[in-house]
């Protein structure tokens, strides 16, 4: 409980703040900028989920591992794999632009080009947090984070205000991004000594988790490009609107599973299972005090916050319903620390499939509400896809790594 108070203090100081930028953006957002603008504003960051989908996203859990267990040097390897191996979406998103190019939308093309040059770099700096968190150090992460977080958001709500077009925010929050990452990131190498041990196979483990990260990460967006397509930039707009309260409420217990890695990466004991099942009834009881309080709150946070958008309140609350599956984050946390890749495979690939699917039904055949709704069921389908996993184990063989003992 000592080290869960402590944790989850500067866990949800961290994302208390993020989450206060993050509205105050939305405000900014909301008054500054037309529907059509912020939907594009939108797409573009949408689009860059497939650039991102190809840098090496499951790289940080990876070094909070090892370093949760020892080994310091694993940021120095990590971070050279990363920058390496970054030429990949650099050439993806550069095919990408060229395409939009050609077919005429250079607004898009140049879009997908900036990020194309920021994301691999920014991936592999922001490395830096998952060495402070697998050193337990959470309140210097905290202070990195805020001390980015400033300039960061400052930066893109000055730029909102001022140039109030999509394409000159999208390239300040690159940039910004960019270079905020690479400053904590020297700032915290000094903090890692030179002769500092890497862990055999922490890249081939980081490696792993990116590959089963693919699926989820292209089709978890999915509900934006569908929002785009069918609804246009005014209706992701309205789309938007409709799940940010929502996704910053569930953010606010985000910080669990990192603060849970590092601890059940050492955690043999043979209770483990039941310790994690009280957690997940725990976290169970306050996601749903969170989405009772938001349903009844939505409708004064709009009405006050962005008077332009209460077309979004019914959506908003429909998509509330979507806190209630935060259990998710910490059971694949479980799997994580516990190196069972087969099981997050299997959980990312059908979690993904199912999730693309009750969308695609959605919102073909019931638009805004529909699109909401499919995204809403399948979270709740992917908890119970993650909890059976993990308590399933014996029918489900894994595929185990080599550990440093037999290396």
């Amino acid at each position: 409980m000592f080290y869960l108070l402590r944790t989850g203090f500067w866990g949800n100081a961290g994302v208390a703040t993020s989450s206060l930028f993050g509205l105050v953006l939305y405000v900014i957002f909301g008054h500054f900028l037309s529907p059509e603008e912020y939907g594009m504003y939108q797409y573009l960051l949408t689009l860059s989920v497939f650039i991102n989908a190809l840098t090496l996203t499951g790289m940080n859990t990876a070094v909070t591992r090892s370093v949760a267990r020892g080994y310091s040097g694993s940021l120095y390897a990590a971070v050279r794999y990363q920058l390496l191996l970054g030429l990949i979406p650099f050439v993806f998103g550069v095919g990408f632009s060229i395409y939009f190019a050609i077919s005429g939308n250079f607004a898009i093309s140049i879009g997908v080009l900036i990020m194309s040059i920021a994301i691999p770099l920014v991936n592999s700096f922001n490395t830096y947090a998952a060495f402070l968190t697998g050193k337990l150090d959470v309140r210097r992460a905290f202070l990195y984070n805020f001390a980015g977080n400033v300039p960061y958001y400052a930066g893109i709500g000055l730029s909102a205000v001022y140039f109030k077009e999509a394409l000159p925010i999208l390239f300040v929050n690159m940039v910004l991004g960019t270079i905020v990452s690479y400053v904590a990131y020297k700032r915290t190498l000094k903090r890692v000594d030179n002769i500092a041990a890497s862990e055999p196979g922490v890249t081939r483990y980081g490696t792993h988790l990116s590959l089963m990260n693919i699926p989820l990460i292209i089709l978890g967006s999915l509900d934006n490009l569908l929002a785009f397509h069918f609804l246009g930039a005014a209706g992701l707009a309205i789309y938007s609107f409709s799940t940010a309260i929502p996704d910053q409420v569930g953010k606010l217990m985000k910080f669990l599973p990192a603060a849970a890695l590092p601890k059940f990466s050492l955690n043999e004991s043979a209770s483990f299972g039941i310790s994690l099942k009280r957690k997940i009834i725990q976290v169970f009881c306050v996601s749903l005090f969170l989405t009772i309080a938001y349903f009844l709150l939505a409708p004064y946070i709009f009405t006050y916050l962005f008077p332009k958008y209460t077309e979004a309140i019914p959506y908003s609350k429909l998509y509330a319903l979507i806190i209630l599956s935060l259990g998710t984050g910490l059971v694949t946390t479980a799997l994580m620390a516990k190196e069972r890749l087969r099981e997050l495979y299997i959980f990312n690939i059908s979690s993904g499939v199912i999730q693309t699917v009750l969308q695609l039904i959605g919102i073909f055949f019931w638009g805004l509400t529909g699109l909401i709704v499919g995204k809403v069921v399948s979270s709740q389908i992917a908890l119970f896809i993650s909890i059976f996993l993990f308590f399933k184990r014996k029918s489900i063989p894994s595929i185990n790594l080599p550990s440093e003992e037999k290396v």
